[in-house]
């Protein structure tokens, strides 16, 4: 019989978890009084704030993607510093970047996911002559692509009905029951009680009450909670296991839900028109992988080397849950995730993971609002070293042209002395030092940002910069009619003689480009 290391057993632990996140995430599983009492409790108290959670995800999609958008950049770059004195290519290429001009243009209108279309229009300057632009705009599940400055001919391509697919999955994760019941072959309501049946059944269930320690007089970073510990063993996972298979076995809501999802998935295929070697599967060999996974797991079952995981949360009574922490008892491998408001007021977020008690990643956000505006810190650690440190402030809620923006400054360091460990860096032989980084964004009208993007390091001695200047101008009307998606005279992709016309006329018309810029550089 085969043996499964602790690592797998700590593995499937952290799975079975995730699991039980995503899908009352997705789901928002109706927890029944009737199942109250320790164990259940988390659960519901789980539901609740993912359902939060979701619901914020969800009313921000919404606002940020199913509505019309209008952005109107420019962007130039400048190379600065001690370096520029001493090394003559690095002169050159800072000569060349600041004659350089960049401007874009999107226009998008995405109210209806099936009917959405947009234009984007990006174009390059070299010394205030025209260099290079690219013209894309998209409708009709259609793509036309020009560029006029080089060729007068334009490439169009087709992508027939995924955007439909697309628009399908996103409005069943929006709440769309028709679009969910499209593409899981169950109703909502059928889903969820499926959810919550794998959950109580195979999970809580199996977990006697015994193993869970409810305290309603914790303490964690100061502050007064409640907390729940679930221990898990060799014998938990074994009844866990033995459970899910005897819910699969006989389940024909899995069955159905396996089957649309993986007609879905082929239908995908089929209009990508990818060369993947994959047949729709029938409900018999469905059934039959089904039979296969409940053996494997009644084999697992029965070939568990001893282990012990403590996981436990952290929660208010106003049922916040503030940290969740899992464990593993043996060797002192630990993740948290916490979410919290200190007793000083500052919102903090952190996930860390730890090994026999030494950190081995960290990242930390600490926040606090005053008077519309956040400031804070970020602090990302490998090992116990920090490798990126950041300090910010900008405006709550802020808008531009109707639309989010971010206004205000961030600034911080990248440690590149943190890397030495890590075995792709070569970070002891590396000529470039710490680096410095700026970045600014101010209103500077009601719907234009004007913004800043500096990075500071030093190469052999010596000090090198880049800056980076935008300007942009953003609405929340886009003002553009639906793009004209004609392919009368649209190269196709699959006209292997109209595409080379094309790319040969791209060389030669940006080889002579080349030629200009440099000759009109030398005139100078």
């Amino acid at each position: 019989m085969a043996k499964y290391s602790k690592k797998f057993f700590t593995l499937t632990a952290v799975f079975l978890i995730t699991s039980m996140v995503t899908v009352l995430f997705f789901s928002g599983v109706n927890v029944k009084a009737y199942v109250f009492g320790s164990k259940y409790y988390y659960l519901y108290l789980e539901r609740d704030n993912l359902k939060e959670l979701k619901n914020t995800y969800k009313e921000y999609y919404k606002e940020k993607n199913l509505s019309e958008n209008s952005y109107e950049c420019s962007a130039k770059a400048k190379l600065d510093g001690d370096l520029m004195k001493y090394d003559e290519e690095m002169k050159t290429a800072a000569d060349y970047l600041c004659k350089l001009n960049f401007n874009i243009k999107y226009n998008s209108n995405n109210k209806d996911l099936k009917n959405r279309y947009y234009t984007l229009y990006l174009g390059a300057d070299y010394n205030n002559k025209e260099f290079v632009d690219i013209d894309i705009k998209s409708a009709d599940d259609k793509l036309i692509i020009a560029l006029p400055s080089l060729t007068e001919k334009t490439v169009g391509m087709d992508y027939p009905e995924t955007t439909a697919m697309t628009a399908d999955f996103i409005n069943a994760f929006l709440d769309d029951d028709k679009a969910f019941e499209k593409i899981f072959g169950l109703s909502r309501a059928d889903y969820d009680c499926m959810v919550e049946r794998y959950l109580k059944n195979a999970v809580f269930d199996q977990i006697p009450e015994n193993k869970v320690v409810f305290s309603d007089d914790s303490n964690y970073e100061n502050i007064k909670c409640n907390s729940i510990t679930f221990n898990i063993d060799k014998e938990v996972i074994a009844n866990i296991y033995k459970a899910l298979a005897k819910e699969l076995e006989n389940d024909k809501d899995i069955r159905t839900l396996c089957y649309s999802v993986s007609r879905s998935f082929m239908e995908f295929v089929k209009l990508e028109e990818q060369e993947i070697d994959y047949e729709e599967p029938s409900i018999e060999e469905i059934d039959e992988e089904i039979k296969n996974m409940c053996e494997n797991l009644k084999e697992k079952a029965e070939n568990i080397e001893d282990i012990q995981l403590a996981y436990t949360a952290y929660f208010k009574n106003s049922g916040d849950i503030i940290s969740r922490q899992l464990n593993e008892k043996e060797n002192g491998t630990s993740v948290i995730l916490s979410r919290y408001k200190d007793l000083l007021g500052n919102d903090i977020f952190s996930f860390n993971v730890k090994d026999n008690q030494d950190s081995v990643f960290e990242i930390k956000n600490t926040m606090r609002l005053q008077s519309g505006i956040y400031n804070g810190q970020c602090n990302l650690d490998l090992s116990g070293r920090n490798l990126f440190k950041a300090a910010y402030t900008y405006e709550k809620d802020a808008k531009v042209g109707g639309l989010d923006a971010f206004v205000g400054d961030i600034e911080g360091k990248i440690s590149m002395e943190a890397l030495e460990d890590m075995e792709y860096s070569s970070a002891d032989d590396s000529p470039l030092s710490d680096i410095y980084f700026n970045f600014s964004n101010k209103r500077t009208d009601n719907d234009i940002l004007q913004g800043k993007a500096a990075f500071t390091s030093q190469i052999d001695g010596k000090r090198m910069g880049i800056s980076i200047f935008t300007q942009v101008k953003q609405s929340n009307t886009a003002g553009i009619d639906k793009p004209d998606m004609s392919f009368d005279k649209v190269t196709t992709l699959d006209d292997e003689e109209g595409m080379e016309a094309f790319t040969d006329d791209i060389s030669e018309s940006f080889q002579e480009k080349i030629i200009g810029l440099i000759l009109s550089d030398s005139l100078e």
